[in-house]
């Protein structure tokens, strides 16, 4: 694929689905997951895995704070490589397992 291209159209709809709730819960904390899928297990190093996955949720961490000016300490990210499966008894899904998963937690309002 060509650089700085969208491998899925529906980013930006996405992206803003995503800013929209976050930016309902003011004082969430954003947890931005990257997953990989198996199909070079055995073939790449775990790590450079783990990286891909880390870099991947990255990515959408860089835009949600560019396009929509968040505090980049609101989100937390980790890169899961292949060890999450999305459907654990479906696990060479690659398409599938190939995904950043967002979580919105909203802070505890202390009394």
């Amino acid at each position: 694929p060509m650089k700085n291209t969208l491998y899925d159209t529906n980013v930006e709809a996405t992206l803003e689905r995503v800013a929209r709730l976050v930016g309902q819960y003011d004082r969430a904390v954003v947890a931005i997951v990257g997953h990989t899928d198996g199909s070079m297990r055995g073939k790449v190093p775990v790590s450079a895995v783990a990286t891909l996955s880390r870099e991947r949720a990255s990515a959408v961490k860089q835009a949600l704070v560019s396009k929509y000016k968040f505090d980049p300490n609101k989100f937390n990210v980790e890169g899961k490589g292949w060890e999450a499966p999305a459907d654990a008894s479906d696990p060479n899904n690659h398409a599938l397992n190939r995904r950043v998963e967002i979580s919105v937690y909203p802070v505890e309002s202390g009394g």
